[in-house]
C-alpha cells in the first residue's frame, strides 16, 4: 500500500516510489529516492550531504520554465538521475542530525633555514711574520677562517715568483709575492671577504758541503763529494802542490763530485768555490785536505 501526499506541485514517496508533478508514478531501488519540481524562476534548493551520505538535496537555481531535479543516494558511489537533471551545486557536509559537521585542519610543520652566516679569514704573515725570505725555499702558510672552514690559497700577482704547493708557497724566483687566502662558504656560511699576504723574494745564499778521503798515496786518483747543494750549481775547484783537479764537477740534483790526482808526497790542499747567480748570492767556499803518502818501496 502506497501512501502518497501531495504539496505544492511536490510528489513524495517514503516506500521507494517516485510521483512527478503530472501524477504519475516511477519505481526506484528502496535505497534510492529522487524528488522533481517545476521551480519558478529564481528558485533554489540547497544540497546538504551527510557524512554517512544517507540525505542530500541539490542546489540549484534554473532558468524560468525549466524543471530542476535533486538526487540522493544512501550508496557511496551510485546516483540516479532523473530526466531534464542539471548539475549540482558544491556540497556542504553536515551530521546526520542536520549541524554543521566540525571542519578537520592538518598543522603543517614547515622548518624556514636561518640566513647564512658572515665569516672572515686571518691571515698571518708566514714563517712568524718575516717579510723577506730566500729564494728556493718553501714557506708554510697558516690562514683561517671564523666558520672554520678549510681556506685556499692563490697567487695575485707573478705567478713566476712564487707558486702554491697544497698549503705552502714555493719561492721560486726574487720579487714581491702576493699571496691571497679565500673562502668560498656554504649554505650555513657566507663567502668570506679575502685576504692577502704580501713579502718580498730576495737572493738566496749558496750553499754546499765537500767531503773526500783524508790519506792516499801518490800516484792515485780519488773521488771528491758534493752534498747538499742550495742554490748554484757553477763551481770551481783549485788545488795546492803535490795534487790536481782530475776532472770537473759534475752536478746531478743537490750532489755532485770530482776527481783529484795524487801527484805526489805531502799535503795536498783542495778548495771549491761556488759561484753565485741572479737569485743565488755565492756560496761559502769549502775546503779539503788529503795527506799524500809515497808508496811502499818495492822489496827486491
Amino acid at each position: 500500500m502506497l501512501a502518497a501526499t501531495s504539496f505544492l506541485g511536490f510528489a513524495c514517496s517514503d516506500s521507494g516510489a517516485t510521483l512527478d508533478a503530472g501524477g504519475s508514478t516511477g519505481v526506484t531501488s528502496p535505497r534510492e529516492s529522487s524528488i522533481s519540481a517545476g521551480l519558478s524562476s529564481g528558485t533554489s534548493v540547497t544540497e546538504v550531504a551527510s557524512s554517512t551520505s544517507a540525505q542530500s538535496t541539490a542546489a540549484q537555481t534554473t532558468p524560468s520554465g525549466l524543471a530542476t531535479t535533486a538526487q540522493t543516494s544512501s550508496s557511496p558511489g551510485r546516483t540516479t538521475n532523473a530526466p531534464n537533471a542539471t548539475t549540482s551545486a558544491p556540497s556542504v557536509k553536515t551530521t546526520p542530525n542536520g549541524s554543521p559537521t566540525p571542519t578537520q585542519t592538518t598543522a603543517v610543520v614547515r622548518t624556514v633555514p636561518s640566513a647564512p652566516q658572515a665569516q672572515r679569514i686571518t691571515f698571518p704573515a708566514p714563517a712568524g711574520g718575516r717579510t723577506k725570505y730566500a729564494v728556493g725555499r718553501s714557506v708554510p702558510l697558516s690562514a683561517s677562517a671564523t666558520s672554520r672552514l678549510a681556506v685556499s690559497y692563490a697567487v695575485v700577482d707573478n705567478p713566476q715568483i712564487c707558486q702554491i704547493a697544497g698549503a705552502a708557497v714555493r719561492l721560486t724566483s726574487v720579487g714581491p709575492c702576493t699571496i691571497e687566502a679565500r673562502q668560498g662558504g656554504n649554505a650555513t656560511w657566507l663567502p668570506a671577504p679575502p685576504v692577502r699576504a704580501t713579502f718580498q723574494i730576495v737572493n738566496g745564499d749558496s750553499s754546499f758541503s765537500l767531503s773526500g778521503p783524508s790519506s792516499g798515496l801518490a800516484g792515485s786518483t780519488v773521488n771528491m763529494s758534493l752534498s747538499s747543494i742550495i742554490g748554484s750549481t757553477a763551481f770551481y775547484v783549485s788545488t795546492t802542490t803535490n795534487c790536481s783537479q782530475a776532472s770537473d764537477v759534475s752536478v746531478s740534483g743537490s750532489s755532485g763530485s770530482f776527481q783529484v790526482s795524487l801527484d805526489q808526497a805531502g799535503a795536498c790542499g783542495i778548495t771549491v768555490d761556488q759561484s753565485g747567480d741572479q737569485l743565488f748570492n755565492i756560496g761559502q767556499p769549502r775546503t779539503a785536505t788529503i795527506n799524500v803518502t809515497a808508496p811502499p818501496t818495492p822489496v827486491t
